[in-house]
């Protein structure tokens, strides 16, 4: 995973994981709470795996030291039973984001009053957030997990955007971002701040704007449906 990916995952996890911590805390259904804070620990879980991959490539010695905690902890844990077993179902939630949060939204439909109109909401929420989703990894050519054919362990691959199927947009797409690598490497806000990581940053955000603005989209339409069977 590149430098640029890796702070990608880092800002969309940290949003995605406050999100859900958010819900958790205040959803009066215990079901869902639960479940949306299971979500939120494999978010967070993620955030600190990418985290970890900076603090290995970086001089920074806050880095170094963030390293150095983390992997005490990972020691601690492996000496509890009950701090091991938390870290497997964190562990299997990061690994299985997207088919958990199924889970939790199933949950939410079979503890509702309405299940019904709630299942008429969920269904395209979700239907529309993952195609969003999938097409801003696309767009933002984001890493994606395959299986090593001889090792058998997953890496990390860099996805190619469509349109750089095409030799003209292609060139234009990569000198412009060159352009804006080499602008963010050699300028920093109020001369102070370095805009090193802000293509990095950008891209999380970009990805979690396309997630967000994909479920309420598709929350949008189940909401009119469900308005226009009740006025039928």
């Amino acid at each position: 995973m590149t430098a640029v990916n890796a702070i990608s995952e880092l800002s969309k996890n940290i949003v995605f994981s406050t999100r859900r911590t958010d819900r958790a805390v205040n959803s009066d259904n215990i079901v869902v709470s639960l479940g949306n804070a299971d979500v939120a620990s494999g978010q967070a879980k993620n955030a600190l795996e990418s985290a970890e991959l900076l603090a290995k490539e970086s001089k920074n010695s806050a880095m170094t030291g963030f390293k150095s905690a983390h992997d005490a902890l990972k020691a601690i844990s492996k000496e509890n039973a009950f701090l091991e077993g938390a870290g497997k179902v964190i562990g299997f939630t990061a690994d299985h984001i997207n088919p958990v949060i199924c889970v939790v939204s199933g949950g939410k439909v079979l503890t509702s009053d309405n299940k019904k109109e709630t299942l008429t909401e969920e269904v395209p929420a979700l239907g529309m957030m993952f195609a969003f989703e999938g097409a801003a990894k696309n767009m933002l050519e984001m890493d994606k997990k395959v299986k090593n054919s001889v090792t058998g362990e997953k890496e990390s691959v860099k996805r190619v955007a469509f349109y750089k199927n095409n030799p003209i947009l292609k060139a234009n797409a990569e000198r412009m971002e060159n352009a804006i690598k080499d602008y963010c490497n050699t300028k920093k806000l109020f001369n102070k701040i370095s805009l090193k990581h802000a293509p990095g940053i950008l891209k999380g955000l970009a990805f979690v704007t396309a997630s967000i603005t994909g479920y309420e989209l598709g929350s949008n339409i189940g909401k009119k449906i469900n308005s226009n069977s009740q006025a039928a």
